[in-house]
């Protein structure tokens, strides 16, 4: 079960973040970082919508229409991305972590692993998620949240994902099976190793049909997960598919001894 900071925690963390060089000069990210912690620890999930944020955080009047003003969604990115940084540097050794999917203005907190990361153990960049199963991807993000590796994108759609690898330009692609449209997993796998150097993740069920062992050996992913979605096999498997895609020509990358993790 993953653990979880108490709220003291969270807030020395807060305390620490916005006393960093990277939040200290930007008042608008501070007051946005400020407002979702804490109203994310007094558990009032209704008050993080992008309405409300615009109101209480920027400022807005009631008539703020956030199809026409983006200024929410925005600062969410330059957050997201000024949180990045800041892991990379100051907080690299900070016991707390809080983090934001793209898309959701509700922060998770998270205690950083006991173990220490070693340079080689640490994943660098972001990770892009594929799926239409909603608590897979929940499941996945939490993996990856808890690793201090950032989410570059969430997709349900195998055709979307494509426009994702070319602006999120991440670490790695974690796909299931089963997408929204008519390309699946294992056809977006394939693809993507035909027009990017991203390694592949699928996300397989706990039994496998034959089909299913014939298309995964077709796709030719550098490393699989098999559910139920645990932290440690997420993140050995991405690991994994990291050093395969970056050492391994293609001919050896489907070996199912090397890249399966269960």
């Amino acid at each position: 079960m993953m653990n979880h900071p108490d709220p003291q925690a969270v807030r020395n963390q807060l305390n620490r973040m916005l006393d960093s060089r990277y939040f200290r000069t930007s008042p608008r990210l501070r007051a946005f970082l400020l407002y979702t912690v804490e109203q994310g620890l007094a558990g009032c999930e209704d008050r993080l919508k992008e309405y409300c944020i615009a109101l209480a955080v920027f400022g807005k009047p009631d008539s703020f229409d956030p199809r026409v003003d983006s200024a929410v969604r925005v600062a969410a990115r330059q957050l997201r991305a000024k949180i990045d940084v800041y892991y990379l540097n100051e907080g690299i050794n900070d016991a707390v972590l809080i983090r934001y999917r793209p898309g959701d203005y509700l922060p998770r907190f998270y205690l950083r692993s006991e173990v220490p990361l070693g340079v080689s153990d640490r994943i660098e960049g972001r990770a892009v998620i594929v799926d239409k199963d909603r608590a897979t991807i929940a499941a996945v993000s939490e993996c990856f949240d808890s690793m201090g590796v950032p989410i570059g994108a969430i997709i349900d759609c195998g055709e979307d994902a494509q426009n994702a690898l070319d602006q999120s330009h991440p670490a790695v692609l974690i796909t299931g099976v089963t997408l929204t449209g008519p390309m699946n997993g294992f056809e977006l796998t394939r693809h993507v190793h035909e027009s990017h150097e991203v390694p592949v993740v699928v996300i397989a069920p706990p039994v496998m049909e034959s089909d299913f062992v014939h298309q995964l050996a077709w796709a030719e992913p550098e490393a699989v997960v098999f559910k139920p979605i645990r932290p440690a096999d997420v993140k050995s498997a991405v690991q994994l598919a990291i050093a395969r895609r970056s050492v391994l020509p293609a001919s050896q990358r489907t070996d199912p001894h090397l890249a399966t993790v269960a």
